[in-house]
């Protein structure tokens, strides 16, 4: 019987008393022995194992999805890791022992990649894994076989990234409205209803440049601030415009920005006339500290106000001693009306960042003296002449001569200069400075 292709077999050898018999026909298969009467014929044969011939296993990578360099590892065990490239895509172990099991494994390619399943055959034969169980691909390889296996993997498509904008502002209490633009994006307006903008499905791995339409001259506008899924990152390109970031897969970035209504500055300068003495004079702003003005410091100034609203200043009644003036204010150097010239003090807008510069005029409210002069011992027309110093001379007109004598008077106030009064004669007429 033929013991299989494993077997080297060999020839039969056969003998009676030790003499050789030849294969009575060598034409048939066998060997054909003419046996002898009462002879034992004595045969031989050898059969050699034959030696099982090597096998192999073949690999082919297949990639999906993306055109870039890519490289994978495998492992079988018993062999040498081997790793397949775009440029070399096929690797093979050789010399393997036959009919030995093998398990062939790819090194874990990272999330970015869909893992597909190992197909093999030998020749038209596809082979099964010899045990699913265990991880890899188990194959039991044919003597002299070369088994052939390929492996598809699949890059995933990186997810996409998204950014926000959260527009805060300051200074202001009316409706406003901004703009933004993104590169490669439609520009979105964020408003006092709606602060926050958002872009969506934003290709990852992209530079992305963040900035904001100019507001105008009313605001001072910062600087943007980003984080990138909740961690501060810096602007990756300080000198440009605009805050760039990098947007990596799945990236959340998440940006904020504050833009502040330029405040106004309003200035009031006092005058004062009619006097050189020390005065002082206390002015008012609705929704401020009052300011106090002196000759020596006589200008008050409100800093930091809150634009687009109208704001009353007014004195602090100063006494009946003075003569109080009307307020004038120039907004960045052009005149402007009270704004309700039938409320008290002077209406003014302060629109952003302006300079409003006020200023009032006090006038001490000048003093008066009456001098009557008696005449005794005539009926005749009399004058006599009287003199103030700082004041104007007063006269009536008599022919007659008088003895004259003097006598000084001072007026005193604590609000009015020092006068004094010189009476030349008697005679009784009033005199007014």
């Amino acid at each position: 019987m033929n013991p299989g292709a494993e077997w080297s077999v060999g020839n039969f050898s056969c003998s009676v008393d030790g003499e050789d018999l030849q294969d009575a026909d060598a034409g048939l298969a066998g060997y054909q022995i003419v046996a002898p009467a009462g002879s034992t014929v004595v045969c031989s044969i050898e059969n050699t194992k034959v030696p099982p011939s090597f096998s192999k296993i073949t690999l082919t990578k297949n990639v999906f999805g993306t055109t870039e360099p890519w490289s994978f590892g495998f492992t079988l065990n018993g062999g040498d890791p081997r790793t397949a490239t775009n440029a070399a895509p096929v690797v093979s172990w050789d010399q393997l022992t036959p009919n030995a099991t093998y398990t062939l494994a790819e090194v874990n390619p990272g999330a970015d990649w869909i893992v597909g399943d190992f197909v093999c055959s030998v020749g038209e034969e596809e082979l099964v894994d010899a045990d699913p169980a265990l991880a890899g691909y188990q194959i039991v390889a044919p003597a002299g076989s070369n088994v052939v296996c390929s492996l598809d993997n699949t890059k995933t498509p990186p997810a996409p990234g998204k950014i926000t904008l959260t527009k805060n502002v300051a200074g202001a209490v009316e409706a406003w409205s901004f703009m933004f633009q993104l590169n490669g994006a439609n520009d979105r307006t964020v408003t006092n209803e709606a602060p926050v903008a958002t872009w969506d499905n934003l290709t990852p791995n992209q530079m992305y440049t963040l900035s904001e339409v100019d507001p105008g001259a009313d605001w001072e506008v910062g600087a943007i601030s980003c984080l990138v899924n909740s961690e501060p990152v810096s602007d990756s390109d300080p000198d440009a415009a605009g805050f760039q970031v990098d947007v990596t897969p799945g990236a959340v970035v998440a940006c904020n920005i504050t833009n502040t209504l330029k405040p106004g500055t309003i200035t009031l300068t006092k005058l004062v006339k009619g006097t050189t003495e020390p005065w002082s004079f206390t002015f008012q702003l609705n929704g401020e500290d009052d300011r106090t003005v002196n000759n020596a410091a006589p200008v008050a100034t409100w800093n930091d106000l809150a634009s687009n609203q109208v704001y009353t200043l007014s004195e602090v009644n100063p006494g009946v001693g003075w003569q109080v003036g009307a307020i004038s204010c120039l907004v960045n150097n052009e005149p402007v009306s009270d704004v309700d010239p039938n409320a008290a003090g002077f209406q003014v807008n302060v629109t952003p960042g302006a300079a409003v510069a006020c200023s009032l005029t006090n006038t001490l409210k000048p003093g008066k003296i009456t001098m009557t002069k008696s005449v005794i011992g005539t009926t005749e027309p009399w004058s006599f002449t009287f003199q103030l110093n700082g004041g104007m001379t007063g006269r009536r007109r008599t022919p007659h001569r008088w003895l004259h004598g003097t006598i000084s008077h001072r007026v005193r106030s604590t609000r009015c200069p020092r006068w004094t009064l010189v009476r030349a004669g008697r005679p009784v007429r009033s005199i007014v400075w």
